[in-house]
């Protein structure tokens, strides 16, 4: 369960702050895209960098309480319905599938620790 905090923190860490401070990199990262209307880009940009940087750093900040047992169980929750609600958003609204499939393959992974550990 740490090995995925931790994958999880880096991952939506680094997204996040792609997304923030560095959008012009966003057309390099497979399974993205860009929008016609540059404002609605970086609106939904910065909104999703923000969530992504939260639940990156609310993930490493995790590692250290992993003992707490009713923390863990509502986090895993937490991180099992963002990745879960994150693909079916990208399944049902971009074209490119990767995006989704790791967001699925994230979401899965948490459902199995949480059910796990409940």
């Amino acid at each position: 369960m740490r090995a995925l905090l931790l994958i999880n923190g880096l991952i939506e860490l680094g997204a996040g702050l792609v997304f923030l401070f560095l959008p012009g990199l966003v057309p390099r990262i497979p399974g993205l895209m860009m929008l016609e209307d540059g404002f609605s880009t970086r609106l939904l940009l910065s909104m999703y960098g923000t969530v992504a940087a939260v639940m990156g750093v609310y993930s490493l900040v995790l590692l250290r309480h992993t003992h707490r047992q009713s923390l863990m169980i509502g986090s895993l929750f937490l991180f099992a319905l963002f990745h879960t609600a994150i693909a079916l958003n990208q399944f049902g609204f971009n074209p490119d599938v990767r995006a989704g499939v790791v967001h699925a393959l994230m979401g899965i992974l948490f459902w199995g620790v949480y059910w796990n550990r409940k």
